[in-house]
């Protein structure tokens, strides 16, 4: 573990990194969520709390807590209408509460400049006010999707959510232009696939090499992986609402995904080259099975490829392709921090047992980001001035050859590995 934060008093559910912007933010930071609501942004350089608030309280003794957090930069004034250029870096928040809370961090690290939360504190100034807001389906614990996707010359913001009175479908609400872009995918599916709510969700781009029919193409750039509670795994095209291919490699519901390279959407800076992103992709269950999958399908609509491995125990939280796509990382219910070669044979090359409990959610750390940290790390561990001295090569490059982890705990910790 390179080092832990403390200071929710809750377990963690959800951890964002903000886009890093040296105009705006002093510091890299971290977002964190919690079970009850409170939503933490942390300084990743002092390894202290900067501002604190409850931002999804519960409305009854269960309906409180946060279930994720996805940080992006937009302009300030998103309507397509008004003009305005000012970068805005925002965080938005799902709650159990059945909405979706856009933060502006912007106003929020202006009004807490220089001050540092004491840890032991439940509160800290007046809760900032969410600059937007729109009603989701969490009742089925899905967390939302968010992309960017560019139409009309505008970058939108997009967030696939479960729909509002049906779980097994989803909606796609433009946060750009304030409406829903497309209702109810999955309402024309074929009834004989009995899949159960949606589970998780990951927007992707669909690669040039595809085998997707040239006629239809265009229409298939931009798609959606949706896990079920059947354990089935649908790629849908966004664009349109239909369904591409259909999976099925677990018998338990699917917990979470991931696609190489989907974190390109998110205006990322990620060294992945054009023909590995969009072209396979990870799941796992409450069952035992890791699997790497292709995103391609034949005309019959099967999965062209797929491996599969046992994981030690059953079940498991989350899961994640880093950045550049050479390395998968297991949150499991059992505590361990599992990285995996995305190979046929899919094999384990590091385990650390992080907790005790369940991991309880998981966040790659951008590369820039984890450069500063280790840099900065290196540094605070000598006496001499940090001005003056200089990490070693070779001390920084061992450090840096594994992707840095944000996980958090039932107890409240969050740890960087």
């Amino acid at each position: 573990m390179m080092f832990t934060l403390r200071g929710h008093q809750n377990e963690l559910t959800a951890l964002s990194f903000p886009p890093y912007d040296k105009d705006s933010l002093t510091n890299p930071l971290l977002a964190s969520g919690d079970s009850a609501g409170w939503l933490y942004l942390w300084d990743l350089v002092y390894r202290r709390p900067i501002r604190a608030w409850q931002a999804h309280p519960p409305i009854h003794s269960t309906s409180g807590g946060i279930l994720h957090l996805q940080s992006f930069s937009t302009h300030l004034t998103t309507h397509l209408t008004d003009d305005c250029h000012e970068l805005s870096i925002c965080i938005a928040s799902q709650g159990r509460d059945n909405t979706v809370h856009i933060w502006s961090l912007n106003d929020i690290i202006c009004s807490t400049a220089g001050k540092a939360l004491d840890p032991q504190l439940v509160s800290f100034g007046p809760s900032p006010t969410p600059i937007y807001s729109f009603p989701t389906n969490s009742l089925n614990f899905c967390r939302f999707a968010m992309a960017y996707k560019q139409m009309d010359a505008f970058n939108h913001v997009l967030f696939a959510i479960p729909n509002l009175t049906d779980s097994n479908r989803i909606d796609i609400f433009d946060y750009t232009t304030r409406s829903y872009m497309i209702r109810s995918i999955g309402l024309e599916s074929n009834t004989h696939v009995k899949t159960g709510i949606v589970m998780c969700m990951q927007f992707f781009n669909q690669p040039e090499s595809s085998t997707i029919s040239t006629e239809t193409r265009s229409d298939c750039l931009f798609l959606l992986a949706a896990g079920y509670e059947s354990g089935h795994i649908i790629i849908w095209n966004v664009i349109n609402g239909t369904r591409l291919g259909i999976m099925q490699f677990h018998i338990e519901p699917v917990m979470s995904l991931d696609i190489v390279g989907r974190h390109q959407l998110s205006n990322l800076t990620i060294p992945v080259a054009p023909s590995k992103a969009g072209t396979w992709g990870v799941s796992v269950a409450a069952d035992n099975q890791l699997v790497l999958f292709s995103t391609e399908f034949d005309h019959n609509g099967s999965v062209l490829e797929y491996h599969r491995t046992e994981l030690p125990s059953t079940g498991t939280s989350d899961v994640r392709i880093v950045f550049d796509g050479s390395e998968i990382i297991t949150a499991g219910w059992d505590g361990a921090l599992r990285r995996f070669k995305p190979s046929k044979k899919l094999k384990c090359t590091n385990v650390v047992q992080a907790f005790k409990e369940s991991i309880k959610c998981m966040e790659c750390c951008p590369c820039f980001i984890t450069e500063l940290l280790v840099q900065n790390s290196l540094t605070s561990n000598s006496t001499q001035s940090k001005l003056l001295l200089q990490p070693k090569q070779d001390t920084l490059s061992n450090k840096l050859d594994r992707h840095m982890i944000a996980i958090g705990s039932k107890d409240g910790r969050i740890c960087l590995s």
